[in-house]
């Protein structure tokens, strides 16, 4: 039997906010935009275990699409669900994603945890 939920079951497990909020903050606008920019961005270098997990997902993407591509690393997996948002509608590309995190994780690892299983795939399907 699998814990992973089906489409029709993941549907259903949607959680919807108690109270929707909205933020608000008043900044004066900056002359230059683009060096604002440049200021703000974060460089992120990934580790050994970063990549080995990014290529591994990506790889599993693959799989599940049926689409491969050259790339390596993170360009890698962001060809891969490119293709797939342009290949599939929204309920086939949550179908695919959902393949692709049970080929990803092992079965033993995702039922560790039921409540983890949800927010994995959660932000897979976002």
């Amino acid at each position: 039997m699998s814990l992973t939920p089906t489409l029709a079951q993941w549907r259903s497990l949607r959680l919807k906010p108690k109270h929707t909020f909205v933020v608000g903050v008043l900044a004066r606008p900056s002359d230059n935009i683009a060096e604002e920019t440049l200021r703000k961005t974060n460089v992120y270098k990934d580790n050994w275990f970063d990549k080995l997990a990014i290529n591994h997902l990506s790889k599993s993407v693959q799989a599940a699409t049926g689409i491969s591509n050259n790339k390596n690393g993170f360009d890698s997996l962001v060809e891969a669900t490119t293709v797939a948002s342009q290949k599939f509608n929204t309920i086939q590309q949550q179908e695919v994603i959902l393949d692709a995190l049970d080929r990803a994780f092992p079965k033993p690892i995702l039922a560790m945890d039921t409540e983890n299983t949800v927010n994995i795939k959660c932000l897979a399907s976002s």
